[in-house]
């Protein structure tokens, strides 16, 4: 498999190009070709880059990267095209990586990870570990310099003036192309390469804010994207407020930088003091009639109160200021939230989309779960019934709730979260500390007496061979997606006016 690297060249430093070239020919794996495309004459750096093993294109007077990339294109001969920049150093063992996972996934048609910058006083980059199609029409995540197959190779647009990038990536993955996140760097964050930080005569430097608006509003016309009436924002809940934005057909990003135009709501998805601070003031700076909205998840509620008291009274006092609506899942989080001064409604949280269980397991299987504070409890449940067969919870693993008859879990965080409410919906049993409906509240004031009672419940459910319909039937009435749709609808409607006769 071979692998080509297309450089354009322009107003870069020798010691750069230099950098540029050796990392790329250190690389352990040699099946690689280098093809220097120089946008506009540039004696210096073409003698440097002679002595190299590399193919030099002259294409004549300067015409810009995107034009500089097409024109390598056609000279690369790799099943594997590259699009590198002059001023970015390749990790060792990058290409060999690339080659192992394009080989053990013969349906992805490009990867792509994070990347870091030389000067480590800035955070790098680390990318959208799960790759989603539809997340790459709200904001890019990918950087012009990862591989693609050849087959699913398109033309740079030479009309844009900025984030060529992204629309290149756009009308690949428009095209059917299939990604895939592959961490290439022993740092956290699987950086392939590092990169020089653009300065500000580069087009990825000229960061002001107006002229990026209007880069991204060239992308946002080209493609036709729906401008939405709602915007989802959810740093900490990235995952659920992803979800949430797919749902109910709004934008999600994690750059207000993006924001293109004036947003009937903006729905805070999990509150997060730092976010909520910068990203609030951004909001209210750029749409001024915008009305706000937070989700409160539960465990943040909790947070916000155990901070120190004069900063819970100042984001109580901004929270009152400037949030039209707080919503929340359950009672708890609503008493929670009382508690400190906010005024908020249960709105429960939407079910993920998906098949419903409708099968239960032969063999009587408890899936256990408990935090550092309540796992000697669950151990004690464990060692008292050595008969049952039970699986603990660990982390950065999947399970499936049809593999299990009983969802056994106690923590601090004694609201209904996403798990143990997936459970419900799946039909299964559940013992807990959370006081809901079906949720099989145990008290745990008394360790001994809740060993004692979670014991019994489990010794009841042991005959019990069918799906638990009426949790199932109760949470999916609860959770239906429309429900949640059909509130947000009703309050960024038009609002008619009444005119008395």
């Amino acid at each position: 498999m071979k692998v080509s690297f297309v450089i354009p060249i322009y107003g870069k430093k020798p010691e750069q190009l230099r950098r540029c070239l050796k990392s790329l020919l250190d690389q352990s794996y040699k099946d690689i070709e280098i093809i220097c495309v120089f946008d506009g004459p540039n004696e210096e750096l073409q003698k440097l880059a002679e002595p190299f093993p590399v193919k030099i294109v002259n294409p004549g007077e300067r015409g810009g990267a995107p034009k500089a990339r097409n024109t390598g294109a056609k000279v690369a001969t790799g099943d594997i095209i590259c699009f590198w920049d002059a001023d970015t150093y390749a990790v060792p063992e990058m290409v060999k990586v690339w080659v192992e996972r394009f080989t053990k996934n013969p349906q992805v048609d490009f990867l792509y990870s994070g990347y870091r910058w030389t000067d480590p006083n800035i955070p790098g980059y680390e990318s959208e570990q799960i790759f989603d199609p539809w997340l790459i029409t709200k904001y890019n995540f990918i950087s012009t310099m990862f591989p693609v197959k050849r087959e699913k190779l398109v033309e740079w647009d030479e009309s844009l003036t900025g984030l060529q990038d992204w629309d290149f990536w756009r009308r690949i993955i428009q095209n059917g192309a299939k990604g895939l996140y592959v961490p290439c760097g022993p740092n956290a964050a699987g950086a392939a390469w590092e990169s020089d930080y653009p300065d500000k005569q580069s087009i990825s430097g000229d960061t002001e804010q107006n002229t990026f608006k209007n880069r991204v509003l060239a992308i946002r016309r080209k493609f036709n994207d729906p401008a939405p009436d709602v915007l989802v924002y959810g740093g900490a809940f990235r995952y659920d407020a992803i979800r949430l934005a797919k749902l109910i057909g709004a934008d999600y990003f994690w750059n207000p930088a993006y924001i293109t135009h004036d947003y009937k709501m903006c729905l805070f998805v999990g509150f997060n003091p730092p976010e909520f601070e910068q990203d609030m003031a951004f909001l209210l700076k750029t749409n001024r009639d915008t009305k706000v909205a937070i989700y409160w998840m539960g465990i943040d509620a909790e947070a916000l109160g155990t901070m120190p008291f004069l900063e819970v009274k100042k984001f109580v006092a901004a929270i009152n200021r400037d949030v039209a609506y707080n919503f929340c899942m359950d009672e708890r989080t609503l008493q929670e939230l009382e508690e400190l001064g906010i005024k908020a409604e249960v709105v429960p949280f939407p079910r993920p989309a998906g098949n419903i269980i409708t099968t239960y397991p032969e063999k009587f299987k408890v899936l256990a779960f408990g935090d550092q504070e309540n796992n000697a409890l669950i151990d004690s449940v464990i060692k008292a019934l050595p008969d049952v067969d039970f699986e603990k919870v660990v982390p950065n693993k999947g399970y499936r709730f049809e593999d299990y008859s009983v969802l056994v879990q106690f923590t601090v965080d004694k609201t209904l979260q996403d798990g143990p409410r997936n459970a419900l919906i799946g039909g299964r049993w559940m013992i807990s500390n959370i006081q809901a409906p079906y949720t099989g509240y145990v008290d745990t004031t008394d360790a001994a007496k809740a060993v004692d009672e979670i014991v019994t419940k489990l010794r009841g459910l042991q005959e019990v061979k069918t799906l638990n319909a009426e949790a199932q039937a109760h949470y999916l009435d609860l959770t239906d997606p429309e429900k949640f749709k059909a509130k947000i609808k009703g309050l960024t409607a038009p609002q008619l006016e009444v005119v008395n006769a």
